[in-house]
């Protein structure tokens, strides 16, 4: 059984004529900008868990991953570019360590989005069920999904 992206009308700004995918296009310059502008000492690479979860949250499912991906590559990426110098191990080892939290945040943000458009489903179909049985009409309620 396959899920409708749009399924997840129940949030209020949901239906807001605001465009987030700007919003999260947006963060995510300015977190490359603050990446690639400070010494690679510094970590910004925390900061796109923001845009991540936007990306989870008001666009299609389909970009939470592509949005941690794209993270978890400028995250390390700041390890070479600006100044390829400095480069240690503790750097790296922390630059890994934040990728695999971003990592993180999108496999769990991505498992969230499936769960809720499954509960709303669930929801719609209890609801059908409900009003079949006024009519004496009895559906079968669809298998739990893991």
């Amino acid at each position: 059984m396959g899920f409708n992206s749009n399924v997840l009308q129940a949030h209020p700004l949901s239906k807001s004529p605001f465009n987030w995918n700007w919003l999260g296009f947006t963060a995510f310059f300015c977190i490359f900008i603050l990446e690639f502008t400070t010494p690679s000492a510094f970590i910004f690479g925390y900061l796109y868990t923001a845009p991540i979860l936007l990306a989870s949250a008001y666009s299609k499912r389909n970009r939470t991953m592509p949005a941690t991906s794209l993270a978890i590559l400028l995250t390390l990426l700041n390890i070479w570019l600006p100044n390829h110098a400095d480069t240690s191990l503790a750097m790296i080892a922390n630059r890994v360590i934040a990728s695999m939290a971003l990592l993180v945040t999108g496999v769990l943000s991505d498992r969230n989005r499936y769960y809720q458009e499954a509960i709303v489903q669930q929801q719609a179909q209890i609801a059908t069920n409900e009003k079949s049985c006024s009519f004496g009409k009895i559906l079968p309620l669809p298998s739990p999904m893991i």
